[in-house]
């Protein structure tokens, strides 16, 4: 009688967990049909940033949504990605650097990460990898408070989440430490003890799981992330579909932060790489012992500089031309050097670009500029 006693807790307890989780679920405002998008979206239906894409097709943002958007800044001209080679003793390392630039941010979000990861005279990204975490954290939080601001969800998805994976972890951990010693206390007396802490598990686990379809999209929301599940489809086969990229190589670098949101990063580079697709314009690569070499003809397009014959952009230093009244941020004095110097932004003050090449005390002659 007490074994079958115990199996029918444990059977009451499944059931009485299951009406609990539909009662939860009941509670969300249903989406009608009619709000769901076609299979398959052939360009972005709209301007929304890469962070709220993630969100809104993954319920969740994480390491994807933030280096998508790193990319989506650089794409919008609110930083500039420098890729170098920085050498410690006998020793080098591929390192980035994330400099400030012109553009300006939309979101909250987007302000977080320009002003925590770039510089006006650039920081180096590994320089930065203690603050990570906590950086991570802050986005992910005002990702979400901007989705709800914007209509695509009833609350803040991590909110909806709690509701369930708390009560969930809570009867994962506690229930084996209450458990295990009442079994191997009663076991001889009552074999089917174990029965109704299985069953809590059970509901437990069923609860963690289903946690991460518990947050409540408004209309809006649904149709907006059906139709970007929809274009996330269609970058899918793009990758694997040669002729379909050969056809979107001039919009490689622009869909990238979303390629990135899908996990299709390593791919899509791959892809276009071989279909010999031009870097970014916001994306440098160089070598460089304190700072990145980034070349000419990319800051000649985005600042407007004059045309420029030869030399490299150093972004370690602001250097301003003696024809402009400039001086040398910090020293305080003229530019007195022996190359001709362009200068590309904004005439003194932190943030300006230059075009430069510096080794010890002279300046080699390597730089020609047309204004």
């Amino acid at each position: 009688k007490v074994n079958l006693a115990l199996v029918l807790l444990g059977v009451i307890v499944l059931i009485a967990g299951g009406l609990w989780l539909w009662n939860v679920f009941r509670g969300r405002v249903r989406v009608p049909r009619s709000s769901f998008a076609p299979p398959m979206v052939y360009s972005p239906p709209d301007d929304l940033p890469p962070a709220l894409v993630g969100l809104l097709t993954k319920n969740a943002v994480g390491a994807n949504e933030l280096v998508a958007t790193i990319f989506d800044l650089a794409q919008k001209r609110v930083i500039a990605i420098a890729q170098a080679e920085r050498k410690k003793f006998f020793f080098s390392s591929k390192d980035v650097m994330l400099s400030r630039s012109s553009g300006i941010t939309k979101h909250s979000f987007e302000r977080l990460v320009a002003d925590a990861l770039a510089s006006e005279n650039g920081t180096w990204l590994s320089e930065q990898r203690g603050r990570l975490p906590e950086l991570l954290r802050d986005f992910s939080s005002r990702v979400e408070q901007e989705s709800v601001r914007q209509g695509l969800f009833q609350e803040e998805p991590s909110k909806s989440k709690g509701r369930l994976s708390k009560p969930g972890l809570f009867m994962l951990f506690v229930t084996p430490f209450v458990g295990i010693p009442l079994v191997l206390w009663l076991f001889e007396r009552a074999e089917m003890i174990f029965v109704p802490f299985v069953s809590v598990l059970l509901v437990g686990l069923a609860t963690i799981i289903l946690s991460s379809k518990m947050p409540s999209v408004t209309e809006v929301g649904a149709t907006q992330a059906g139709l970007w599940k929809g274009f996330g489809r269609y970058l899918k086969k793009m990758v694997k579909d040669k002729s379909l990229a050969v056809d979107n190589v001039s919009y490689w670098d622009s869909y990238f932060p979303y390629a990135v949101i899908f996990g299709l990063s390593k791919g899509w580079v791959t892809t276009f790489e071989g279909l010999g697709a031009n870097a970014p314009a916001w994306f440098h690569v160089g070598a460089a012992d304190s700072g990145a070499d980034l070349p000419v003809a990319d800051w000649q397009r985005r600042y407007g500089l004059g045309r420029c014959k030869a030399g490299w952009i150093d972004r370690t230093r602001c250097w301003l031309p003696v024809g402009l009244g400039g001086y040398v941020p910090g020293d305080n004095q003229r530019w007195t050097g022996g190359c001709d110097i362009a200068f590309a932004e904004e005439e003194g003050g932190q943030g300006c670009y230059s075009l430069w090449s510096f080794s010890g005390s002279s300046c080699n002659n390597n730089i020609t500029v047309g204004q």
